[in-house]
């Protein structure tokens, strides 16, 4: 008796075989989201619970001037242009211990990516009736046969028109215009309503956007949760430094403001940074300092220093000599300055008994 053909031995007794175990999902894995992840849940000033921080990354290895990260997180974002797209790295061209071990733990699972700033996106047409509110993802782009480039975070054309507009905005282009003719409640995305929050607060000062009992943030994007933690941070850190007038009576009427200047040779030199006299901070804890996108320390990196004998004679500052900013500020290096500060009754306005 001759044997049936096609019939291995496993599957004659097994006659309605179990299908194959499907391969476990790749893992899109962007270390640059560790490094700025970390930089803001570390410094936070808002009351957190974190089970688990971010695994610190190599900064010179993944952080990447003008990615969309860089944008979003960077208070002192300083690129001609920014870019949404990623390249897969391969494994052998890795040298941060850290993520090579993490690759070890999921290997073949992992596929790790950073960003290429040279696939720059053009900026918007301002005239679009429909900014902000696209839904379709952006396209990848395949550069050449071998090389593809990858909108690894998924960004949509609704999101990128939000992205524009910051874009802008951190390199100091009037937007205030373009910014009055959009309708927050069209916008189509958690992103784009997180980027139009923060631009509200910069543009308007204004906070009411902001629920804190309900979260803006699409529960499924990790891109979202952590800008929406950077937001709830910068909202609260401006409300915090100009704090009622009933709660410190003492400081009289107050509020808070930024700058974004760059550094001069005669701040090098000296070592320090005047601050306008006619906004004197609350003090040094009411002072918020941010260089090369790194959340700068009190006493660590800076100190803040008052010379004069009064309140009429005096000057602010914040000086480095001998601290961290000492070894990494360089001329043209942009600063973020915020503080709260008293503001100066009008002779006019004091009504006398």
């Amino acid at each position: 008796m001759s044997h049936s053909q096609g019939i291995s031995g496993d599957d004659f007794y097994n006659p309605c075989p179990e299908p194959p175990i499907p391969p476990s999902p790749k893992i899109i894995f962007v270390p640059e989201i560790n490094f700025w992840g970390l930089q803001i849940i570390s410094k936070s000033c808002v009351y957190q619970d974190f089970k688990r921080y971010p695994v610190p990354v190599k900064e010179s290895e993944w952080r990447r001037n003008g990615s969309i990260l860089d944008l979003l997180f960077n208070y002192t974002f300083d690129y001609s242009t920014y870019s949404i797209y990623y390249t897969k790295v391969r494994s052998c061209d890795i040298d941060d211990i850290n993520i090579n071990q993490r690759s070890t733990v999921r290997a073949g699972q992992l596929s790790t990516y950073v960003c290429d700033t040279s696939a720059a996106l053009e900026v918007f047409n301002i005239s679009d009736v429909d900014f902000g509110s696209g839904t379709d993802i952006i396209d990848d782009i395949n550069v050449s046969k071998h090389l593809t480039i990858y909108n690894v975070f998924n960004i949509t054309s609704g999101e990128k028109d939000l992205l524009d507009l910051l874009f802008l905005y951190k390199t100091e282009v009037d937007i205030s215009t373009i910014f009055a003719q959009i309708d927050y409640n069209k916008l189509s995305s958690c992103l784009s309503k997180l980027i139009y929050i923060y631009l509200d607060i910069e543009l308007n000062n204004n906070y009411s956007l902001y629920d804190n009992e309900i979260p803006v943030t699409d529960q499924s994007r990790l891109i979202c949760w952590l800008y929406e933690k950077f937001v709830i941070d910068h909202l609260y850190r401006k409300l915090m430094f100009k704090p009622a007038q009933s709660m410190v009576t003492y400081f009289g009427p107050t509020d808070s403001t930024s700058v974004e200047p760059r550094l001069q040779i005669v701040n090098i030199e000296t070592k320090s940074y005047h601050i306008e006299k006619d906004k004197p901070p609350l003090g040094e804890n009411y002072i918020f300092l941010v260089h090369d996108g790194i959340y700068q320390v009190l006493y660590k990196d800076y100190n803040y220093q008052v010379v004069g004998a009064d309140t009429t004679s005096a000057d602010y500052f914040i000086n480095w000599e001998n601290l961290g900013l000492q070894t990494t500020a360089k001329v043209n290096n942009k600063i973020y300055l915020l503080w709260g500060y008293t503001i100066k009754e009008d002779p006019d306005d004091v009504i006398c008994g």
